[in-house]
Parts: C-alpha cells; sequence; structure tokens
C-alpha cells in the first residue's frame, strides 16, 4: 500500500514538472519572508520641524532643481553634495562653512551625447557614482571615470540612485534601485520583475535581484506603485518599502527575509487594485492620488529608527477640482521595527529630500520657490510627555 502511494506521488509530481516545461511560466525562486507581527504604538514619539533652518548659497550657473543630497565625511571634514538635475551638475558644499567646493558638470565628464535618465550618489571625492543612459558609471574628485558598467538591457533598466534609493557597497559589489520599466498591467511580467540592482565592479557584470512581495503577485495597483524605495541598517541589511505594502521588508538579499508591520495609522482600508478603466494608462496619476500608498523609508544611524513616509489618498471631488495636494506624515519604528509614533508633516517640507548628520541631526528640505538658496530644516523627536529632545 505505500508502494502504491509513493508511485502515486512520484507520477503527480513527475506530471507537474512537465506541465511547468509545457506551459510559460518563469522558473524563479520565490522569496518567502517570514512575518514578525509587533504591536504598534502610534503615539509614543512624534517628529517635528523647528523654527531654525540651514542654508546653502546657489552659484550663478546653479538651480534649485535638486534631484538628490548625499553627506559624508572625509579627512575629518564634513560635505554634503547636490545633484542639480537642470544644469546636470553636482556641486559639493563644505557643510560647516555652507560654502560651495567644488562643481563637476556631467556633460563636460560622460562619454555619452545626452544626459539623460541620470542620478548620483556621492559616497567620499573618490566615489562618486553616476547612472546615466543605462550604464553605471564610478569617478573620482578630478573627475575621470574609474570603472563603468552597462545595465541589464541598457536603457531598458535604468539604475536608479538616489535619497531613496541610496547606493551600497558591500565589496566589489554595488546595490541600487531600479527604474521599472515592465508591463504594470501584466501579473506575469510582475513576477518576472526585480527591485534592485547588484553590479560587480570586478567582473563589469550585473543582476536584478529581490522579487516583489506576495501583495504584487495577486493584484495590479498601478505604475507609481512600482516605486520601490529601501534603506540599510547598521547590521548591513536592507530594508524595502513597497507603495502598496503595508509591510517592511528586512533581509540581507540571501537567507534572511523578515516582514513587519508598517502601516499608517490614518490608512482605514485596504490598497484597492485597479480594474476596469482604471486599467488605462493615461489614468496612473489618478489611480495613484486616489490610493493611500507608502513612499521612501530611511534609516536614523544615531538613535537607530526607521521613518517610513506614508502619503493619504485624496477624494475623487478633490482629484476633480484639481486639487492634488496630499497628506503625508512619517511613521516611526524603533531598532527592533515596532512602531513607536506617527506624525503628520506640513506639504512644505520634502518627504524625499531627508538626510542625517552623524552628531543625530536630521534634516528635511523646505522653502523650494527659492531660486537662490537651498534651504533645510532640522527634525527632532518629542516624547508623548512633551519634553522636547532633540535627536542627538
Amino acid at each position: 500500500m505505500r508502494i502504491q502511494l509513493c508511485l502515486k506521488r512520484s507520477f503527480l509530481v513527475i506530471y507537474y514538472l512537465l506541465f511547468l516545461g509545457c506551459h510559460d511560466i518563469p522558473r524563479i525562486s520565490i522569496v518567502q519572508s517570514l512575518r514578525s507581527y509587533i504591536p504598534p504604538d502610534y503615539d509614543s514619539v512624534n517628529l517635528i520641524p523647528l523654527v531654525d533652518s540651514i542654508e546653502f548659497l546657489l552659484d550663478e550657473d546653479s538651480y534649485n532643481q535638486i534631484r538628490s543630497i548625499n553627506y559624508f565625511n572625509q579627512d575629518s571634514n564634513s560635505f554634503i553634495s547636490f545633484f542639480d538635475v537642470r544644469s546636470n551638475s553636482v556641486n559639493v558644499y563644505n557643510f560647516s562653512s555652507r560654502q560651495l567646493i567644488k562643481r563637476l558638470e556631467l556633460k563636460k565628464l560622460l562619454p555619452d551625447s545626452h544626459i539623460k535618465y541620470t542620478s548620483v550618489d556621492v559616497i567620499n571625492f573618490d566615489s562618486i557614482f553616476i547612472s546615466n543612459m543605462g550604464r553605471l558609471y564610478l569617478l573620482d574628485s578630478s573627475g575621470a571615470i574609474r570603472q563603468s558598467v552597462e545595465c541589464e538591457g541598457g536603457k531598458e533598466a535604468i539604475a536608479v540612485v538616489d535619497n531613496s534609493n541610496p547606493l551600497i557597497v558591500r565589496g566589489n559589489k554595488v546595490y541600487t534601485g531600479v527604474k521599472c520599466n515592465v508591463d504594470y498591467l501584466s501579473l506575469k511580467s510582475l513576477l518576472k520583475w526585480r527591485a534592485m540592482y547588484s553590479f560587480d565592479l570586478k567582473e563589469h557584470s550585473q543582476r536584478l535581484v529581490y522579487q516583489l512581495p506576495d501583495t504584487y503577485m495577486k493584484q495590479i495597483f498601478g505604475d507609481k506603485f512600482l516605486d520601490v524605495s529601501y534603506c540599510q541598517n547598521d547590521k548591513g541589511n536592507i530594508i524595502f518599502s513597497f507603495p502598496a505594502d503595508t509591510n517592511i521588508y528586512e533581509t540581507n538579499l540571501q537567507k534572511y527575509h523578515v516582514a513587519y508591520l508598517g502601516k499608517s495609522k490614518f490608512q482605514q482600508e485596504a490598497i484597492p487594485a485597479i480594474q476596469g478603466a482604471e486599467t488605462k494608462k493615461q489614468n496612473k496619476f489618478k489611480q495613484y492620488a486616489l490610493r493611500d500608498s507608502y513612499g521612501p523609508i530611511y534609516y536614523d544611524p544615531y538613535k537607530k529608527r526607521y521613518l517610513r513616509v506614508a502619503r493619504q489618498k485624496i477624494s475623487s471631488k478633490l482629484y476633480e477640482t484639481n486639487k492634488w495636494e496630499r497628506q503625508s506624515s512619517f511613521i516611526i519604528f524603533d531598532e527592533n521595527f515596532r512602531i513607536i509614533g506617527e506624525s503628520k508633516f506640513p506639504a512644505a517640507l520634502s518627504y524625499s529630500s531627508v538626510f542625517f548628520t552623524p552628531d543625530g541631526g536630521i534634516y528635511s528640505r523646505v522653502n523650494f520657490k527659492d531660486e537662490y538658496t537651498l534651504h533645510f530644516v532640522r527634525l527632532v523627536y518629542k516624547d508623548s510627555k512633551d519634553s522636547l529632545r532633540q535627536s542627538k
């Protein structure tokens, strides 16, 4: 009887494998994350902006259209760099003196005939990474190209490096974000897609890594819901935030995968999938605006906390009257991924231009209309007892 049962199971397995072989199903390893539920406390800690700000005066050749910001230390000095997307230049300031000390014009440095699909991450003066036209470049302080690697498929899957997708260095390998180029209306395409690039600078090779979570395997949400963000903690693990997923995901990109609750207290219902007329691609901004969503996630290395951006949906009535401004909030996690607070922040504050300093400073950009100066305000934690303590 046992032999018959074993034979029956063997035939079923063989049949299943033959079935897979005869159908166009992608043969990929499915990432299964361990679920870790920690009860949230949304009212223990708040994050609030101070009145004081720091300012960086722009020179006559620079503009206020900043795509990425990098703070770094080198030779006992602190610096901050800005990628000016309008002039296609990288401007580096001494953080303490606020003085401009270096300006790199990408059109003079890169061999590409066009500066397009460009993003920049400055690790230090001798490690300036630039993604442009489907290729990742490594430049030194003189602007010389030390290495370059073509993206997989060239311009079809472009590497992204910015505040929401910081470049991560691990030996000869670097990891970046990737601009999604698949058919977002196809579950089959989403199953094959990956959320991150892995570049091997020594071998001059690349591959896409880390599958989208289960949420994206069952429903379709729209183009903007594929703007993945991540950060890296002091353990070297990567934490992903997906716009349509209430969870956040910690992983070492190998065998460690854990999902934690990351839901906003302002989200009252599940994020609905798109259907019917909404599947028309010209409606993708509307799809995004009428749904709750999640944005960048940051790691505060001083407090060992995480900040995740949540964006609240607007009503159809507001959308039809062109009132598209959405409220946003920071969800605050402790080092064990327990939610310890959530704070709404003013629309004048940029949730995509956050950076941290070694003394515990948290800064975000404000006053975007000033064409001559870049302004940043400091954010501080405030506990439930109303005792203000700066994040240092």
